[in-house]
């Protein structure tokens, strides 16, 4: 038969070449095959992952600003490419006595799906916390109280949070899965500078949450002082004195020590225990009522002797009539006469 015939002369031909050419021969096959092999595994991995929906598990903030991204599909078809290329050139290094390289790579292929895994796990997370920090700005409460500090920017203030929220999130947690997986895996000059990167980052982060506090407080401080419109150089010096207490404690974290955390933590607790009284802070400031030593104000149409300033409210006298007003409104009266 013609097959039988072929395939005998085939036999015969390789009987015929020398072992060197036979290896050769061998060797050129088999990296051709996993050449081909590899690819065609790839793009199996690809789209069962894809039908999986990993995209979505793992999807990060940055891939939104790129026209066409990189999802996690395509890196795990990659990983799986590279390693049964890293299995085959492993194969090789064994055949030819280079025991060495072999486990070089052998040893990078783990230690890379390692890392791999560890970033899955930190983008898994980190795309859990930025839906629920999604949901939580949707929430109808949230939503009240952004109309409240800014109506007419609530949807970019809203994206703003987000975006910040979402990109901190997973720089943090993709730092930490890097930091311990080269930890773990005996990786020393890498875990320090990686070490180091989070530390700077950790303070970063810090900073900017210390800046954003004192950027409310200056809004909060524009809109109580709105009622001193006569005292611009007290409103200046005071919106300076809150911005440069906020950028010196930024700093002071950022090149601070553990001292400097633990102050934070006792002005954050502090500032938890004084927060209800919050909505007094116009009537103590309107204790400036005895500054100007105030003695009659015009309210609701009638002329009131000033007879006694406190904290928090003023007792008035109209005719043979004793009443309490707060201290801001017996302020914000005053002010309008002078004006």
């Amino acid at each position: 038969m013609p097959e039988r015939a072929w395939l005998t002369e085939w036999l015969r031909r390789w009987q015929t070449l020398s072992p060197e050419q036979r290896q050769g021969i061998l060797e050129a096959f088999v990296l051709m095959s996993a050449l081909v092999g590899g690819k065609l595994a790839g793009i199996i991995v690809l789209g069962w992952l894809k039908r999986f929906g990993i995209d979505d598990l793992l999807r990060t903030p940055f891939a939104q600003t790129r026209s066409r991204p990189k999802e996690p599909s395509d890196v795990a078809g990659y990983l799986c490419v590279g390693t049964i290329w890293a299995i085959v050139l492993w194969w090789l290094a064994r055949r030819h006595g280079l025991t060495q390289i072999a486990g070089s790579w052998l040893t990078l292929t783990g230690r890379l799906w390692f890392v791999a895994l560890s970033l899955g796990a930190a983008l898994w997370l980190s795309n859990w916390v930025n839906q629920s920090v999604a949901s939580l700005l949707q929430h109808p409460a949230v939503r009240e109280r952004i109309d409240a500090v800014a109506p007419e920017m609530r949807e970019r203030l809203s994206e703003a949070v987000l975006r910040t929220t979402s990109g901190a999130v997973t720089v943090l947690l993709c730092l930490l899965a890097l930091l311990a997986s080269t930890d773990l895996l005996g990786m020393a000059a890498t875990a320090h500078a990686l070490q180091a990167i989070w530390e700077l980052v950790l303070r970063l982060a810090i900073a900017c949450f210390v800046l954003a506090i004192g950027w409310v407080g200056l809004q909060r401080l524009h809109e109580v002082s709105q009622m001193l419109s006569d005292l611009p150089r007290d409103e200046r010096s005071l919106r300076l004195g809150v911005m440069a207490a906020a950028v010196i404690l930024a700093l002071m974290l950022l090149t601070g020590g553990g001292g400097t955390l633990l102050a934070l933590a006792f002005f954050a607790s502090l500032v938890v225990l004084l927060f209800p009284l919050w909505e007094y802070l116009p009537d103590l400031w309107a204790v400036m009522l005895k500054v100007h030593q105030v003695q009659q104000v015009m309210m609701d149409g009638t002329v009131m002797q000033v007879r006694q300033i406190g904290w928090l409210v003023t007792t008035l006298k109209a005719g043979e009539m004793e009443l309490t007003r707060r201290n801001r409104e017996v302020l914000q009266a005053f002010l309008q006469k002078v004006s």
